[in-house]
């Protein structure tokens, strides 16, 4: 009697064949996952690190994704600087107008805002009222000339400073001013009734952006 014998198909010659490119295929394969980590995108377009994140590639790919950004906008991140002439014009009725120039550099040197500073005669932008300078930066830089003490108020993002705000030149993380002073000096200064006098200062303005 003849039994019926079931060959299995890996043992025909056809799967063989089948079996070593297989083999071959796998031999070529990374024996690593090539990616340090994987990134999962909310809702919100917010990326978020998955559960077996390198944390540390993470914040490398933050921090990369940041000055890529910023390279975009056209700017250099970390602290930005302010050279500001600032005049003050004493009127025939003895109230102050306050006038001011300016030139905005990134953290790179580059100017990113360099407003008409021709206006007034080349005193500038009057600061009596918020000066509102645009640049490449993603907010808007806001001067005030009726800061206390006579001093020149600055707001950007969310940080406040004056232009006594002091601090080191080179450091890092909180705005401040280096401001020179009056010239004529402050004794000299005198807003008589028929005279119309002018007196300036220039400072130099770090803040982060």
């Amino acid at each position: 009697m003849t039994e019926a014998v079931l060959a299995s198909p890996l043992l025909t010659p056809a799967s063989a064949s089948d079996i070593s490119t297989l083999s071959e295929l796998i031999d070529t394969l990374p024996k690593d996952p090539p990616a340090k980590f994987a990134l999962l995108t909310s809702r919100d377009d917010t990326e978020y690190p998955t559960e077996d994140t390198n944390l540390m590639a993470a914040r490398e790919l933050q921090t990369t994704t940041n000055k890529r950004a910023e390279q975009a906008a056209g700017y250099a991140g970390g602290m930005c600087s302010i050279h500001l002439w600032e005049t003050e014009v004493c009127g025939f009725d003895r109230k102050t107008e306050r006038y001011a120039r300016l030139l905005l550099r990134d953290n790179g040197g580059a100017i990113i805002a360099q407003p008409n500073n021709g206006l007034h005669g080349g005193k500038g932008t009057r600061i009596d009222q918020t000066w509102e300078v645009t640049s490449q930066l993603p907010y808007v830089l806001l001067i005030d000339g009726n800061g206390s003490h006579n001093n020149v108020q600055f707001r950007y993002g969310a940080h406040s400073w004056m232009s006594n705000t002091g601090g080191k030149k080179g450091q890092r993380g909180n705005p401040y001013c280096i401001q020179g002073g009056w010239d004529p000096r402050e004794r000299a200064w005198n807003c008589a009734a028929y005279t119309k006098l002018e007196r300036h200062k220039q400072m130099d303005c770090y803040f982060p952006c």
